[in-house]
């Protein structure tokens, strides 16, 4: 907890936490944590979100992003997760206004500097990922690449998120054709 606490990375201090009371955050650690780190702790009433209207816009919005994206490629509700991450990555790296009158991307802002986005796609696309001579099992006859649904973004590098609907699992990969517009679940052919 005390790196969660901490102000060493960006240099801001944490002055003050304004919960909803939930169970989650009545631990004795956190309070202890709370104290300890000069931190005042605001809970809200029950059932009344306007209290906390900024961290409320904050959640729905992103929510109603991935739901976006699920109805605009067909997928089935069990993708909502991979939707939603999906829609935080891209809500980092769009222009917002940002402190101070400063317009900028919440990366911008938090790192310096700007984003790269070249490597953005449609989510939800057909995507092709390249098979590894060591990966199969004959070298002349298999197939080079599985076909696959594009799910979102590394957090660590300029990799992708892919969902193998065949083997049911998550694949990160960088080497990938995509078809951008080709829905993988609306299938054109």
């Amino acid at each position: 907890m005390e790196k969660f606490f901490s102000d060493k990375e960006k240099g801001f201090k944490i002055k003050a936490i304004r919960t909803d009371g939930g169970g989650e955050y009545s631990s004795g650690e956190f309070k202890r944590e709370l104290k300890r780190s000069g931190i005042e702790w605001q809970v809200t009433m029950p059932y009344t979100p306007q209290e906390n209207g900024v961290s409320e816009n904050s959640n729905r919005v992103p929510v109603e992003r991935a739901n976006a994206l699920i109805q605009h490629a067909g997928a089935p509700k069990p993708y909502w997760a991979e939707a939603l991450q999906a829609t935080v990555d891209l809500k980092n790296v769009s222009w917002t206004k940002g402190t101070h009158g400063i317009d900028a991307t919440p990366h911008q802002l938090c790192f310096g500097w700007k984003p790269d986005i070249k490597h953005l796609r449609v989510w939800g696309c057909t995507a092709y990922c390249f098979i590894h001579p060591a990966k199969r099992p004959d070298k002349k006859s298999d197939l080079t690449a599985e076909k696959m649904v594009f799910v979102g973004y590394t957090q660590i590098t300029k990799q992708y998120r892919l969902y193998n609907p065949a083997a049911r699992r998550i694949v990160i990969s960088r080497d990938v054709v995509f078809h951008q517009d080709t829905l993988y679940f609306y299938p054109t052919d």
